[in-house]
């Protein structure tokens, strides 16, 4: 039929189920054949623990709280059913992998056994992403996941500058309220050093990003993990990476845009960043790291709205580029509780302004620092 088929993985919902007819009827819109691709924590300890599918309703009871799917969904309790008895590739024909939003923490179990190894769906995923057979895609919690490095699980930018980093396992969502988060705070910033799916190449992938103000939880999380690279797409945009032959190259797609992130083994306070819109790519090969601007992108102008004083403000810092694109000289220091942010251009900075009027800067020097 000449259209893509799309197998989609919804196992970071609350409810995997609850997602599935609109995702299909979304890609089927938009060109492409969807399919289900059923897995979840449930369903993998069926399959790959106990070899018994006929004990997936009371795994589904145990690890996942939910119970009755089947007289809610009798369709998709049947076709799950069939998916875990079934032999065979449930990639077989497809070209690519759309991860839902919900729990990364969650969506990640339904890939990995008891030991956190991953399980032979994880190990054929990786596989057909690495020999180019398969496109990749998440939104929210479906893009965190794909975290080669360690995978951000939970916690908020404020507990990440007043708390310590925690590496245990997240807290359940909504446990404040019963008193169940255990060693973790509902807050605290929380890590997983064998990191999501492993698809991002040593990064740390985050979402929602610009509007939560989440640039400095991505910069402690890496320094805590010392990864060497950080993602962070924007509202109604997208960051897509493409590698081959050791050439990595980033673009920003959408509305806005994204943030990345490098930190060399000399930044213990800061990283080399990056603010993509369209009309760039970041292009890496080696050691080496270069921006390259399309033809005919327009030149940075002079921005229409001042930049908020801390940077714990949503597009705090996304204006403070934005100002930065337009005027390079001094750098803009940001208020962020007890510590104060710091962004100034660096040699060899380049800017552009996007068609939809983004403007994107990079690169620059982000810096976070105590107050005295």
């Amino acid at each position: 039929s000449g259209r893509p088929r799309i197998a989609v993985v919804t196992a970071s919902a609350f409810d995997p189920m609850d997602p599935v007819d609109f995702y299909r009827s979304t890609f089927s819109a938009l060109g492409a054949d969807a399919a289900w691709w059923p897995v979840d924590a449930a369903v993998a300890a069926a399959r790959f623990e106990l070899q018994d599918c006929a004990a997936w309703p009371r795994l589904r009871r145990e690890r996942l709280q939910l119970s009755q799917r089947e007289r809610v969904y009798p369709d998709l309790a049947a076709e799950q059913t069939l998916f875990c008895l079934a032999e065979g590739s449930m990639l077989a024909g497809v070209q690519g992998v759309f991860f839902a939003g919900g729990d990364q923490w969650r969506l990640r179990r339904a890939f990995v056994d008891r030991a956190d190894a991953p399980n032979p769906w994880l190990i054929e995923l990786r596989a057909a992403h690495a020999d180019g057979r398969l496109v990749v895609g998440g939104t929210s919690a479906g893009a965190a996941v794909q975290s080669g490095a360690w995978m951000l699980s939970n916690g908020s930018v404020q507990a990440a500058l007043t708390q310590p980093v925690s590496t245990a396992p997240p807290p359940e969502p909504g446990c404040e309220p019963a008193k169940r988060c255990g060693e973790v705070g509902a807050e605290q910033l929380s890590l997983w050093p064998r990191g999501g799916l492993g698809l991002a190449e040593d990064a740390i992938v985050d979402t929602h990003f610009s509007e939560r103000a989440r640039e400095l939880r991505l910069l402690i999380a890496m320094q805590a993990a010392d990864a060497r690279w950080g993602y962070g797409a924007d509202e109604t945009s997208a960051l897509h990476l493409r590698e081959s032959g050791g050439r990595r190259e980033i673009r920003a797609v959408g509305e806005h845009g994204g943030w990345v992130m490098q930190r060399l083994d000399s930044d213990d306070d800061g990283v080399t960043a990056w603010y993509l819109v369209p009309g760039a790519r970041l292009v890496i090969e080696g050691a080496e790291v270069r921006l390259e601007l399309d033809a005919g992108v327009g030149t940075a102008q002079r921005p229409p709205a001042a930049v908020p004083a801390s940077a714990l403000e949503p597009g705090a810092l996304r204006a403070a580029a934005a100002q930065l694109a337009w005027r390079c000289d001094d750098p803009i220091e940001l208020a962020a509780d007890a510590h104060q942010a710091e962004l100034r251009c660096l040699r060899g900075q380049q800017s552009w302004r996007a068609p939809q009027g983004g403007q994107g800067i990079g690169p620059l020097r982000l810096k976070l620092q105590r107050r005295d």
